[in-house]
């Protein structure tokens, strides 16, 4: 996959599949991959047929994931540099609001105005997220992760922001509806 443009199909075989490339589209997949309903086959095929914009991909779906997979870290495979059990730092659904604010600042316009954001311009603008509401809550999380101590400004921020830096655990829809039934929501 050539990084230096912005890719809007994939070579399959020796069919150019079309692909789903905004950023919108892309999210939408991690809320996939994220989803505890879904078993971990389910979650591949479900994104598969999200991200292609055909069928032609399943005549080599070990290929079409392997390439959906590149095209998701914007070309680069950095399946040796993968730590097990790490902790995340962000969650794309829970910290929306705090992440389209930084990227919007390095964009110069609201993205989300935008017809169509290719998935790599946007992370792109992401990885450049200077200081902010954000990155300050990745630091907190970052910190907490490993057991260090906060410093008297992050604990106050923690303090007054809990519930939106404790990152939420996802639960089934079963397990879900036990825990609400308990806690006495509906």
């Amino acid at each position: 996959m050539d990084r230096r443009t912005l890719p809007t199909s994939i070579l399959i075989g020796e069919v150019e599949c079309p692909i789903n490339t905004d950023y919108r589209d892309i999210l939408d997949i991690f809320t996939i991959f994220n989803d505890p309903d879904l078993l971990d086959g389910e979650k591949i095929a479900c994104a598969l047929d999200y991200f292609y914009q055909t069928d032609d991909y399943k005549e080599d779906i070990d290929t079409a994931v392997k390439e959906m997979m590149s095209f998701l870290q914007m070309g680069e495979d950095d399946t040796d540099n993968k730590e097990e059990h790490v902790k995340p730092l962000y969650d794309w659904d829970q910290d929306f609001n705090i992440i389209v604010a930084p990227i919007n600042k390095n964009m110069g316009t609201d993205i989300r105005n935008l017809d169509h954001l290719h998935w790599w311009t946007f992370f792109s603008a992401f990885m450049e997220i200077g200081e902010s509401t954000f990155s300050t809550f990745v630091g907190i999380r970052d910190k907490l992760n490993k057991g260090k101590r906060l410093d008297k400004t992050e604990e106050k921020i923690y303090k007054d922001n809990k519930d939106k830096i404790v990152l939420k655990k996802r639960y089934d829809s079963g397990t879900q509806e036990l825990i609400d039934e308990i806690m006495g929501r509906s």
